[in-house]
């Protein structure tokens, strides 16, 4: 029923010891769980109509022994299913990450981002499932048997009453999974739109704020969680609808039992202790089936979660490459025969072909829409042609994994996300091996080091939230300053000028030209800066799918009689 597919079994990696010994407690539980009708049955029919005193010290200290084993044991089992479910968020949270790492940023752009982030709720949920008491009902559900069994012996005359209860709560439950959980996935799809609005409002705040939309996005938001509570609504009236059902037949079934084994005493083929136990073991086995025709949406919460994660591992398992080790020399870059689509309506790129060359500044400009941030992604392997290849260094982008690429090559996209961490930390894009003089050195060129010299943490202030602390020329000054920091031999900037001064240009301009003559590094940018247009070597006018105009600057500029707008 749980259905752990071999990868999250594989992940997870728990030990026979541990299978054996959580089986081992929810036997000898179960097994315990006979200590109390047993005593009743004996007192009835031994004590009672005995006067057997002795005996009834006995069993009460035989109970009182058996209690005490029980409540050694259930703590043993749930420190055990805790112990379990932290194992299991640790490494599985760890392969979720790393999973989600590597899928292709086309990939990720296909879903929402509330999809994403319910990737990462879903270790939790498999988590919280693990360790609490709804797997406890599907381990303890088979050891009915035992109870069954025992019933048969003391209370023949029970038995058919008691099995028919049992398929009657079994058809229950298997009705009541069915029922609820389309409700279950209408209810999750409609919280998902209001998170997806919610991230939309609250990442977007100051433009909500400047532009004075809140009127606008309440009435998108109540309209969307009028749905969400009519699902909510929808799926709490049949879970209510089980419930009580439940309630009533549990309370039918001791009216059943009770009145034909009333009849079997009086026929004297069973006696009052054996109703008694009987009625009492009852419980034990129907108590479980009961519970679980309410644990459906833990249940389908659970596979939702399960089958997601497993969808994201099949994904990336074909994205997995075998490494070999491959060190850039040239940078070249050529681009051959290159087709692209967001999809079929919207086609980017149809053959495009072209050879960027090493020490050199190439610039990128065209009209909105004409795919110059798309070519960059192309170029980084963020997305994949339909057909056609990027070649660097004469090797086929797409055998290298994201690792390899980032090491070889500084980007600066559009968006200048910042991240939670010092100035220093993102100078450095958090990695370890870039020293401090690289990072002030880096800085010095981009015109930062005498700003961030003069907070009171210098480059060790917390930016806070996506840098919100800084201007936001600060933030593109550093985010530029973070892909030239390792003087890699490849950069690509995409209009990294749009937030910048003319003081600021022109050390961009004067940090570019240097790493192209120090480090030989290829170097693209898509600008319209007449500034930056004036001193690149090469210039290429994209438009209408093809390259209309490449070549060098002084072949292309003139061409180019009007103003292009902003990339798309």
């Amino acid at each position: 029923m749980l259905g752990l597919p071999s990868w999250l079994a594989s992940t997870v990696k728990l030990s026979d010891r541990d299978i054996i010994r959580l089986i081992t407690y929810s036997l000898f539980i179960n097994i315990l769980a006979l200590a109390t009708p047993i005593f009743v049955l004996q007192v009835y029919d031994r004590v009672v109509f005995q006067a057997g005193l002795e005996t009834l010290k006995a069993l009460v200290l035989g109970v009182f022994i058996a209690l005490v084993f029980d409540f050694i044991l259930r703590q043993a089992r749930s420190r055990l299913l805790q112990f379990i479910s932290l194992k299991i968020d640790g490494r599985l949270g760890d392969t979720v990450f790393d999973r989600f790492s590597e899928l292709n940023l086309e990939d990720l752009e296909k879903k929402p981002a509330w999809f994403w982030q319910n990737i990462f709720r879903d270790v939790a949920q498999i988590r919280n499932f693990i360790g609490g008491g709804t797997v406890i009902i599907f381990i303890d559900i088979p050891f009915s048997i035992i109870f069954i069994s025992i019933i048969y012996l003391i209370a023949p005359p029970l038995i058919w009453v008691f099995i028919f209860s049992v398929a009657i709560f079994s058809v229950l439950a298997w009705l009541a999974f069915k029922i609820t959980r389309a409700a279950i996935s209408a209810e999750q799809s409609s919280l998902a739109e209001v998170e997806n609005l919610i991230i939309e409002i609250v990442s977007n705040r100051a433009t909500v704020k400047s532009l004075n939309i809140a009127e606008h996005l309440k009435t998108v938001w109540i309209e969307k969680h009028s749905q969400t509570m009519e699902s909510s609504l929808h799926r709490g009236r049949s879970a209510d609808l089980f419930a009580n059902v439940n309630v009533v037949l549990t309370m039918g079934v001791t009216v059943a039992l009770t009145s034909f084994g009333a009849v079997a005493v009086l026929e004297q083929t069973m006696t009052i202790g054996s109703l008694i136990a009987a009625n009492m073991l009852a419980t034990r086995v129907i108590q479980p089936l009961s519970q679980l025709s309410l644990a459906w949406r833990t249940l389908n919460q659970f596979r939702g979660s399960r089958d997601r994660l497993g969808n994201l591992v099949q994904e990336t398992d074909l994205l997995r490459k075998n490494v070999v080790g491959f060190s850039l020399s040239n940078a070249k870059i050529e681009l051959e025969g290159l087709h692209f689509a967001y999809d079929a309506e919207k086609k980017i790129f149809e053959g495009i072909s072209l050879k960027l060359e090493p020490a050199k500044i190439h610039a990128v400009v065209g009209n909105n829409g004409s795919g110059k941030s798309t070519l960059l992604k192309l170029m980084l392997n963020l997305y994949s042609p339909q057909a056609g290849k990027v070649i660097w260094d004469g090797a086929d982008i797409r055998q290298f994994n994201p690792s390899q690429i980032s090491n070889w090559c500084g980007y600066v996209p559009q968006e200048c996300t910042l991240f939670t961490g010092s100035i220093r930390d993102n100078v450095a894009g958090f990695r370890e091996n870039v020293s401090d003089e690289e990072v002030i050195n880096i800085a010095r060129a981009m015109g930062l080091h005498d700003d961030l010299s003069d907070l009171p943490s210098g480059y060790g202030t917390k930016i806070g939230e996506n840098g919100h602390i800084l201007s936001v020329g600060q933030r593109q000054k550093i985010a530029i300053a973070r892909a030239l920091a390792t003087n890699p031999k490849v950069i690509m900037l995409d209009e990294p000028t749009s937030n910048l001064d003319q003081r600021s240009e022109q050390l961009l301009i004067s940090t570019l030209q240097e790493q192209a003559k120090r480090n030989s590094s290829t170097i693209i940018i898509i600008t319209h800066s007449p500034a930056i247009l004036a001193h690149v070597d090469s210039i290429t006018l994209l438009g209408t799918g093809k390259i209309q105009l490449t070549g060098p600057r002084g072949d292309v500029l003139p061409k180019i009689t009007r103003p292009i707008a902003t990339d798309n």
